[in-house]
């Protein structure tokens, strides 16, 4: 038995161009709504219905979405492979975490997952299913925005990286949002920054717990963050001492193995 835990948030089309447009309809599909259709597009984009079906037939010509026959609903398609797959084959973190990542599970038995940042979101990009029966499932592609998870909290605490954040005007991603002052935004930032570790106590979802840690290349820049997930019924304030650590410590290991020396930039 699994339980899936995903956040997502269409949004509409940043601004008036034709690239905007495709951008703000792809959004749509999620790991959570993998189908939609025209009419559920055009509300969550704010976009007339004849737009969104002109767009996606283009779409559909390229092959980055396919209709279904018979609920003529649309669903991405391998055509955007050729798009992102230049970029997951370079991006080396994923091969350097992988390792370090299954150990974690072996050690924990909980699902652990990879994440980065693009200024507003952090996105899963790899991910180890825990050996539980009862789990934490976070599919890659899964998306977070808001405070209350961990791995947004440590993109923030580190002001999103080279990327810088960009969360200006994402409502859902201001600390208001999360229920914080900006004092208590600042506070806890800096908590993170000390303690190299970011907890969701049931936050976001009071089945969940959620431990973060940051990434960090030769440089120092943050470039990831690893993230545990386990269910609340196993993972007492005791047990969180042992994970925390646990955690903090393998984010550790895989800056290391891309030249991450922590000596010196303590």
């Amino acid at each position: 038995m699994t339980k899936a835990t995903t956040n997502t948030a269409p949004q509409a089309p940043r601004s008036n161009s034709t690239i905007s447009t495709v951008a703000a309809i792809l959004r749509c599909f999620t790991v959570d709504e993998p189908e939609c259709g025209v009419t559920e597009i055009s509300e969550a984009v704010g976009l007339h219905k004849s737009s969104v079906s002109r767009t996606l037939r283009t779409l559909e010509a390229e092959r980055m979405v396919s209709q279904n026959p018979e609920t003529k609903r649309y669903r991405l398609s391998w055509g955007l492979l050729s798009i992102v797959g230049p970029l997951l084959s370079h991006l080396d973190l994923r091969s350097l975490a992988y390792p370090v990542m299954k150990d974690l599970v072996a050690h924990t038995r909980e699902t652990v997952s990879l994440c980065v940042f693009d200024g507003v979101e952090a996105i899963v990009v790899e991910q180890v299913q825990g050996t539980e029966m009862i789990r934490h499932v976070t599919p890659i592609g899964t998306r977070y925005l808001s405070l209350e998870h961990a791995t947004v909290r440590v993109f923030h605490a580190w002001r999103g990286g080279e990327v810088g954040l960009k969360t200006t005007g994402v409502r859902e991603a201001q600390p208001e949002a999360a229920g914080w002052d900006r004092e208590q935004y600042e506070k806890r930032l800096e908590d993170i920054r000390q303690g190299q570790v970011a907890v969701n106590n049931r936050d976001s979802n009071d089945d969940e717990i959620g431990i973060a840690s940051p990434i960090f290349d030769h440089r120092g820049s943050i470039v990831g963050a690893l993230l545990l997930a386990a269910p609340a019924f196993r993972t007492p304030n005791a047990r969180l001492d042992s994970l925390c650590p646990a955690v903090r410590e393998a984010a550790e290991k895989i800056g290391r193995s891309m030249g991450f020396t922590p000596e010196n930039f303590s």
